[in-house]
């Protein structure tokens, strides 16, 4: 195992081009080229169970292995879409989701140039080529990954037990493939062995001895999904933390992961950083705004990376701070964070009917109102005003779904700042959602559970307001 970490960490700490070369050549040198030739990613899921569409956040993500956060890259034209990549170590790995829950990766060094043809799915074709300043020569093409299915998480424990199982088969059958290729010379000894550390960490993520700590300084390959897996499912296991959900997603406790991470000593630095980070992104889930603040101050004194802070304060919405805080009102913020309340978005509606649609961007059922909520707005114009009000948690993630979701980004389109403290949402018990709200042309509340887009309810209680 040890040669494995001291490989990956030889790869990136080999300096990366000659101080002699000239600015052009040691772009060269520092840079790998990914060209993807008809490339047309499906960037949406539709789950016919739930009648629902899932977007792909980023069809290609470049990762640097001694760092968690990842580049994406969106927006492809199809014929030959080049993507250069600055080098930040001697390896970069390159994720790219082709096709529904399908990904190939792919390890690229500085000075390589990688083609992938997708032209036939069946048959995707990937051309090679490399300067490979560790022995320079050419080396042969790059293995990609088997199929990777990705599995929705499930809260059921016969669902999670098969789905371990079929995960470790998986992970046997790959490993014997990968110890084939490399027997027959298909595949150079640089991935054999980056490809090994990953499943090295898979295996062990599935067998953890909480005395071991000899694992988790490793801050080089923190970029290694298989390694990040590891760190957070050992310090889970060691310090008793449960798994937890919320917006159909699984994680462990965030508050108490955060907690104990911070207080111990035998995490490398970007290890720890790393741990923090994650704790401090699923706290958007349900945890208090003094929690919040708390833990994001600790994180400033740990991290040295200032756009981690400016993204997070961000997404906590901490510049508005005193209004996530006021109970009186019903404060809200639109698409570039200008800032309204309840009050004076019917003040300036007055003698028009207001339709109130609560919803949040990890909301199935919300989302496939959102067709019928359009063809009411279509139906009836400017007589009756759609309001749609989001209690989403993280910020950025609404604003994508707003995109996806093709909603006006006007003063009509909100983000509730301090749902649920303020007392207006504790006298409605809004507790669930979708959940819809009518007031007549005189600002008042008429109706506090009213019927949703695609029913003939809402149609003949909008006519009555409206007569």
């Amino acid at each position: 195992m040890k040669k494995f970490i001291v490989f990956i960490s030889l790869i990136i700490l080999i300096s990366c081009s000659d101080q002699n070369n000239s600015i052009a050549e040691q772009i060269k040198t520092n840079s790998s080229v990914l060209i993807l030739k008809k490339f047309h990613p499906t960037e949406k899921y539709y789950f016919s169970k739930y009648h629902y569409t899932l977007t792909l956040d980023a069809p290609v993500e470049v990762i640097n292995p001694n760092s968690f956060i990842r580049q994406k890259y969106t927006n492809f034209k199809g014929n030959s879409d080049t993507i250069s990549i600055t080098n930040e170590s001697k390896v970069m790995i390159a994720k790219v989701t082709h096709s529904p829950f399908i990904s190939n990766t792919y390890y690229l060094k500085a000075g390589d140039t990688l083609v992938v043809d997708f032209s036939d799915l069946r048959n995707i074709k990937e051309y090679y080529q490399s300067k490979n300043a560790l022995q320079g020569d050419i080396e042969p093409i790059y293995v990609k990954d088997s199929i990777d299915i990705q599995v929705m998480f499930s809260n059921d424990k016969q669902q999670r037990k098969a789905n371990h199982l079929k995960d470790s088969l998986r992970l046997v059958e790959n490993e014997r493939k990968l110890d084939s290729l490399f027997a027959q010379n298909l595949v150079t000894s640089f991935i054999y062995d980056a490809r090994k550390l990953s499943y090295f960490y898979s295996r062990k993520t599935k067998n953890i001895d909480i005395n071991d700590e000899s694992h988790l300084k490793h801050d080089s390959i923190i970029g290694i999904r298989a390694y990040q897996s590891y760190v957070k499912s050992f310090t889970a296991k060691k310090f008793t933390i449960k798994l937890t959900s919320s917006d159909y997603e699984v994680f462990y406790e965030p508050l108490s992961m955060f907690d104990a991470v911070y207080d111990s000593n035998f995490y490398g630095e970007n290890v720890k950083e790393f741990l923090l980070y994650e704790s401090l992104k699923n706290m958007q889930h349900k945890t208090s705004f003094t929690d919040v603040k708390l833990r994001l101050d600790k994180f400033n004194k740990v991290t040295k990376d200032s756009l981690l802070i400016t993204e997070l304060k961000n997404s906590f919405l901490l510049d508005f701070d005193e209004l996530i805080t006021d109970k009186n009102n019903i404060h809200f913020i639109d698409y570039q964070k200008q800032t309204t309340t309840l009050s004076k978005l019917l003040e300036a509606n007055q003698g028009k009917v207001v339709y109130v649609d609560f919803w949040a961007s990890w909301c199935i059922p919300c989302r496939k109102q959102m067709p019928f909520s359009k063809k009411l707005h279509h139906k009836y114009g400017d007589k009756v005003v759609f309001v749609y009000i989001s209690i989403d948690t993280d910020f950025d993630k609404w604003q994508k779904v707003v995109a996806e979701e093709q909603l006006a980004i006007d003063g009509n389109n909100l983000f509730a700042v301090n749902y649920p403290k303020a007392n207006f949402y504790k006298e409605l018990n809004l507790s669930s959602i979708p959940r819809y709200l009518l007031f007549d042309k005189q600002g008042k509340l008429v109706h506090k559970n009213a019927p949703q887009p695609d029913s003939q309810e809402i149609q003949k209680e909008l006519e009555e307001l409206l007569e």
